[in-house]
């Protein structure tokens, strides 16, 4: 099992622990709310089905698509006697959703907290060619766009209303809200 682990560690975020840390007050309670805050990130980008940072995902590719009816149909199953879709594999088929075809994807996410981190992951081995895209297969002779689900970009930053939210946890956190 490969783990995908973003590490965050921007200025904003060190001076508000550092802070935190000078009051001492424990950043236990907001890092665990940080580490839940990360994981609605990544789970909303499966729902709306665009990044954390508002870009539409690619579609599917017709490939892909093919095959996702392949597997509903096994056997001519969902197949009218002329050969077409039938109504309810056709509807199944109109619904098809990116990265979630068994849904093992956004499973593997998981949030964790201490005292001094959040952490996100994704322990799925092909998590990361999912969010960043690249060749894969067999020979790498498929390329697959990038889907990103991580609140995080190639930089290391935030969506800024993810950052806003982040820090107003961290000013209630600090006033003791």
């Amino acid at each position: 099992m490969t783990d995908i682990v973003f590490d965050i560690r921007s200025t904003f975020l060190q001076r508000a622990f550092a802070a935190l840390r000078r009051r001492d007050l424990s950043t236990g309670p907001v890092m665990r709310a940080i580490a839940r805050r990360l994981r609605n990130s990544a789970e909303d980008a499966f729902q709306a089905q665009r990044s954390p940072f508002g870009q539409r995902w690619p579609a599917l590719s017709r490939a892909t698509i093919e095959a996702r009816i392949a597997r509903i149909t096994r056997g001519g199953k969902g197949l009218t006697k002329s050969g077409r879709l039938s109504s309810g594999v056709a509807a199944r088929a109109s619904g098809m959703k990116m990265l979630q075809d068994s849904g093992q994807l956004a499973a593997s996410i998981t949030a964790t907290s201490d005292d001094t981190s959040a952490t996100l992951a994704a322990s799925k081995v092909y998590a990361r060619i999912q969010h960043f895209g690249g060749n894969a297969g067999r020979g790498r002779s498929v390329s697959i766009p990038g889907r990103a689900y991580m609140p995080i970009d190639e930089d290391g930053n935030l969506p800024e209303p993810l950052r806003q939210s982040i820090m107003t946890m961290l000013q209630d956190h600090y006033a003791g809200r």
